[in-house]
């Protein structure tokens, strides 16, 4: 487990700068349009409330600069995480 998430953390912080393109710490907003449709598209599709997908969508620019920093995008992943283990909890993730 200590290996997986390792890679998990890594990868959160690629994707990110991955699609950074002019300042490497931040996301604009065209940038996080095609992060949510390119890295997070299923998830946003395959929730089960809308809304909430909204909600975590429009709470991401927390400080109201127009921009997504790597704590804002932490925090929609772990959003988009708590929701989906929700919704699949007992069907994907029980444990024998």
């Amino acid at each position: 487990a200590r290996r997986r998430l390792h890679c998990i953390v890594g990868g959160l912080c690629s994707a990110f700068h991955v699609r950074c393109s002019g300042n490497k710490f931040q996301l604009n907003r065209a940038e996080l349009r095609n992060l949510l449709g390119g890295e997070l598209s299923h998830y946003l599709e395959a929730s089960r409330d809308p809304r909430r997908v909204q909600e975590i969508i429009s709470d991401l620019d927390k400080n109201l600069d127009g921009t997504m920093d790597f704590e804002e995008f932490v925090a929609m992943v772990t959003q988009l995480t708590n929701s989906d283990f929700s919704v699949n909890s007992k069907k994907k993730y029980s444990v024998s």
